[in-house]
């Protein structure tokens, strides 16, 4: 709703706050009438506020705070200009406002302005003159703009500034003034999220005035800075806070001393060598963030001494190696240690037991090998978080870890065993994924950890049924059972939120309906599962991802799937699955990336509206009964009518992993699976023509369509195909030449074209010099050129191979298996006659092997003189 105007009757109000209100429309300019107000605040409104003209504004005499964060500006052109009127406003806040901002005043009356803030209204100037006017300003915020010239010499008249923030500007930065160094007042320097071309040791002279003595707090995350860390840094003798974290800084981190230094960021660099100790530094360090660089060195209580106020500390992604000693004391109030990737191993690191404070603790990679201790899960009540992913960790988890308040716990790649504990109400996140866990999945487990987002314990050996009360799991965004030895049947109740139930309530409908199921990914796969599929699964409004592939399941597809047209991954692979697919597909499906159905039971044709799905970028059905062709709409595949490179530039929302037959052997792409472009109709009992359509999709990777009954000839345009690196069209009977355009195909390194009624010379160019396998041609007996052992005739490189006639083309293939039967057979008789003889006949075994080991020995010592010669022959 608009604010009422009948505020505007209040003459003698003197504060008004209308923030957070949820007010749209415009600003009544009735509001100008309250000329005693002091405090005006109408921020945060969702960007639905909006004022049109700002003369009333003026009228506001007795104004001091004024904040309009958020509303919308752009139809108030002159509002700076009315706000100079009010010479007693002190604290102006016009963030985010689409803010038309002047770069000049005609003259400036709002002098006793201490705070302005004009962050985020994508100033594309140099920062407005008027600003250095303004004597009295301790705080100018003017991030999130476009400035060119970030610091003008004039920044010196502001000679009672305590903050200025130009971060998140974005614009290539010349320097900085020496005129900064005048600023006696400054505590806090914000400079993020800018270009500086220069290193750091050129801004010495802007740090060496009395800013030196000054300053608290230096932020230049995020800068493309280079170089290494100054020497100047070290003047900053009142600095708490530095952060130089996001840039590409090198080098060793120099011995600075920085006496009230409290917070140190210099993650995501690239410092090497080894690190000072952290107590010369300062003693007053809290906070120290060190990951992600190329630091290395050994680690001892020393680099760690005088740390007493010490709370978090992260060094992971760095090559350190921790030697303490067995009784080292750490420094006792750290809350969170982040050690990923440095070694620490191979024994249990005991010193954390006496971090009785500590909540958080990260030493995934870390080379421990060892047995997990009793005491860990006892030894801090605080204990949160739980990460020692990726080590050979031993031992069983207690029965149960209720007692704790942890809320993520990753605990994969080891070797734990044992049942599955009982968690905490508390858990968010539980990763115990590779790992030896066995039993089964208790049912009140389920019950327990209801708020529960992520829960993965694939690759164990549990077994049992899945619990019905998984679906009670109303925060859970990834269930992950994959690679156990999971039976029975899936669940089928996941529609029970959606029950909805009508209560009347004071004379009045009241509809009390449970929160709807959060479920995002569903990863059953590689189990022993059967039945088919439940029809309540696509009431799961936000499934994305579908991993049933791998079990025992069967049955039709229940017509239900059509209305997953969220879904983003559909792997049904390796069951029994059988029927029609053709009522399931439709284009609905609008973010639909990945469809595999590969090696199930499947008939009928292909469904031509499969190709009017735009978002397809992974279609395998191969190994089934399809019949018909391949639809021309495949051609219409928009998505894979791009470079694979374009995905990596493009948001493609939800990005699953995927298996994919690539090269003679499966992939699995995680990370890179939105990278993948693959078409894989193989092994089904298709015909027709290759449609000359599917050279439209130029972002192809792999095309298998091998084991069918495809006639006709390659088409020509295949070079289109300019991604293509597997191709398989084997096992079919397809004709003609190969065309010589598919030497352009420069990044194929994978083809099969054996066994089809090719004829003519194989192309000799391109990467066809790159595929030497001669068994990629074979059942081709009218093909001819290298690598076969079969010349072309000179005169005419497309007819018939001198070395075969076309009346021997029907009867080869038989001859071939006779000549090959009868070798295997000869080939087997003679070794158990042989070996018969030896069985039967002892003295002719004796006498056999006898003359092997006498044959042996005269071998031994003629080799043994024979070296022996030969380094004597050298010595001379």
């Amino acid at each position: 709703m608009s604010i009422p105007s009948f505020f505007a009757s209040f003459d003698a109000i003197q504060y008004l706050n209308l923030s957070n209100a949820g007010f749209a429309g415009p600003v009544p300019h009735q509001l100008g009438n309250l000329t005693s107000l002091h405090y005006l605040d109408l921020s945060n409104n969702a960007n639905s506020l909006y004022i049109v003209g700002s003369h009333w504004l003026s009228n506001l005499s007795s104004l001091r705070y004024l904040n309009f964060q958020a509303a919308d500006l752009s139809k108030a052109p002159n509002l700076l200009k009315s706000l100079n009127e009010l010479q007693w406003i002190s604290e102006l806040h016009l963030s985010y406002c689409k803010l038309h901002i002047p770069l000049s005043l005609p003259h400036v009356n709002f002098t006793s302005l201490h705070f302005i803030d004009l962050s985020g209204n994508v100033i594309n100037s140099t920062v407005p003159l008027w600003l250095f006017e303004l004597r009295n300003l301790e705080y100018l915020y003017l991030g999130g703009n476009s400035i060119t010239n970030l610091i003008p010499s004039a920044i010196s008249n502001l000679t009672n500034l305590k903050v200025l923030d130009l971060s998140n500007n974005g614009v290539l930065s010349s320097g900085i003034p020496t005129s900064l160094g005048n600023l006696c007042m400054l505590t806090l320097l914000d400079l993020s999220g800018n270009n500086f071309t220069d290193e750091l040791h050129e801004f010495e002279g802007a740090f060496s005035g009395c800013v030196s003595k000054s300053l608290e707090t230096l932020n230049w995350r995020s800068s493309n800075l280079v170089g290494q860390l100054p020497n100047w840094l070290g003047n900053l003798k009142s600095l708490k806070t530095l952060d130089f974290s996001e840039n590409s800084l090198y080098g060793p981190i120099p011995q600075l001393q920085l006496p009230s230094l409290q917070e140190l960021y210099l993650s995501d660099n690239a410092f090497n060598e080894t690190i000072p100790p952290l107590g010369q530094l300062s003693t007053e360090l809290v906070d120290v963030q060190l990951q992600g660089n190329k630091l290395m060195g050994v680690l001892t209580e020393t680099h760690f001494a005088n740390l007493t106020k010490i709370e978090y500390l992260d060094m992971t992604s760095n090559a350190f190696v921790l030697s303490f000693q067995s009784n080292w004391t750490p420094p006792l109030r750290l809350q969170e240690v982040r050690m990923s990737y440095c070694r620490s191993g191979p024994a249990f690191p005991n010193w954390l037991q006496k971090l009785t404070n500590l909540s958080s603790i990260e030493m995934s990679y870390a080379g421990i090998s060892d047995f997990m201790p009793d005491w860990f899960w006892n030894f801090s009540q605080k204990l949160e978080n739980v990460v020692l992913s990726h080590n050979d960790i031993k031992g069983k988890l207690p029965a149960s870890l209720e007692h704790l308040n942890l809320r993520y716990i990753d605990l994969s790649h080891n070797h734990f065993v044992g049942p599955l504990p009982y968690f905490s109400s508390t858990f968010q996140e539980l990763r115990l994924m590779n790992n030896s866990f066995s039993g089964f999945i208790p049912n009140d487990l389920m019950e327990a950890i209801s708020s529960i987002s992520y829960f993965s314990v694939s690759t164990n050996n549990l077994s049992g049924e899945i619990p019905q009360s998984v679906c009670k799991l109303k925060q859970l965004i990834t269930l992950d059972l994959s690679k156990n030895q999971i039976m029975g049947s899936i669940p089928d109740c996941w529609d029970q939120s959606q029950d909805s139930q009508m209560q009347v309530m004071d004379g009045s409908y009241n509809w009390n309906q449970s929160q709807d199921l959060q479920l995002q990914v569903m990863d059953l796969s590689y189990n022993n599962l059967s039945g088919g599929i439940p029809t309540s699964i696509c009431s799961l409004q936000f499934l994305q991802a579908i991993h049933l592939n791998n079990n025992n399941l069967s049955g039709e597809l229940p017509s239900s799937l059509k209305n997953c047209t969220g879904m983003a991954t559909l792997d049904l692979g390796y069951n029994k699955f059988n029927g029609n697919i053709s009522n399931l597909i439709s284009d609905r499906y609008w973010s639909l990336g990945i469809v595999r159905l590969r090696s199930n039971l499947f008939t009928g044709i292909i469904p031509p509206e499969l190709g009017n799905i735009m978002s397809l970028r992974v279609i395998d059905l191969a190994h089934n009964e399809f019949s018909g062709v391949i639809p021309l709409s495949f051609g219409n595949l928009s998505a894979m009518m791009v470079s694979p490179a374009f995905y990596q530039q493009t948001y493609l929302g939800y990005v699953d992993n995927v298996e994919v037959d690539m090269k003679g052997q499966v992939r699995r792409y995680d990370s890179t699976a939105s990278l993948l472009i693959a078409i894989d109709l193989s092994d089904n009992q298709l015909s027709g023509e290759i449609p000359e359509e599917l050279t439209n999709l130029i972002g192809l990777q792999s095309l298998h369509l091998s084991k069918n009954h495809f006639t006709g000839k390659i088409p020509e345009n295949i070079s289109q195909l300019q991604w293509l690196e597997s191709l398989d069209l084997s096992m079919n009977n397809l004709s003609g030449v190969i065309p010589q355009s598919m030497t352009l195909l420069t990044s194929l390194s994978d083809l099969n074209l054996s066994y089809n009624h090719l004829s003519g010379e194989i192309p000799s160019k391109g990467q066809f010099q790159t595929l030497l396998d001669s068994s990629i041609y074979y059942g081709n007996y009218r093909l001819c050129g290298f690598p076969l052992d079969v010349s072309c005739q000179n005169n005419n490189k497309t007819q018939t191979p001198t070395l075969q006639t076309e009346e021997e083309d029907g009867s080869e293939d038989n001859d071939i298996t006779w000549f090959y039967l009868s070798m295997g057979l000869g080939f087997l008789s003679g070794i158990w006659c042989f070996c018969g003889v030896l069985i039967v006949k002892k003295n002719w075994c004796y006498s056999y092997f006898s003359f092997l080991d006498k044959l042996y020995d005269k071998m031994y010592v003629f080799l043994v003189l024979k070296l022996r010669k030969m380094k004597r022959s050298n010595h001379l």
